[in-house]
């Protein structure tokens, strides 16, 4: 590789999120959801965050479907869309941090809620337990080092 004339570094490009394809019908229900959730009184950051996983949801939903792993039109009615759901949470599990699972979980059920599809009564993860850092102070009791405090 040659540097370039100007005499700078070579910069590295950035990494690209993969953008999910959600074919029709899903399509359509990503855009019926994307305006319900514009009207939503969540932080425009947290929109665009359910936005994307309910895109990645749906372009999973699609593909699963495609390839036979759920029984007939999986978002159809409630007992169908239910399904897919629980579905959804197994093919995460063991693949994602719990608390990343949960963020996926919620931005589904709040699919589901918004277009009446019914609640999913996906479990959510259990995140581990973790101890706040502490060390002794000059009085010898414990005090937390973590910037929470706690």
């Amino acid at each position: 590789m040659t540097a370039p004339a100007n005499g700078a570094s070579h910069q590295a490009q950035p990494l690209r999120r993969v953008r999910h394809d959600v074919p029709a019908p899903y399509d359509g229900m990503l855009t019926a959801y994307a305006a319900a959730l514009a009207d939503s009184p969540l932080a425009i950051s947290s929109r665009a965050v359910y936005l994307r996983r309910v895109r990645g949801y749906l372009a999973w939903v699609a593909t699963a479907s495609a390839r036979g792993l759920l029984a007939g039109e999986p978002l159809a009615d409630t007992i169908a869309a239910v399904r897919t759901a629980h579905a959804y949470h197994g093919q995460l599990d063991g693949r994602y941090a719990p608390r990343t699972i949960n963020g996926m979980l919620a931005a589904v059920e709040d699919f589901h809620t918004r277009l009446r599809l019914g609640a999913t009564g996906v479990p959510r993860e259990r995140a581990p337990i973790t101890e706040p850092d502490r060390k002794p102070s000059a009085l010898g009791t414990l005090v937390s080092t973590s910037r929470s405090g706690f």
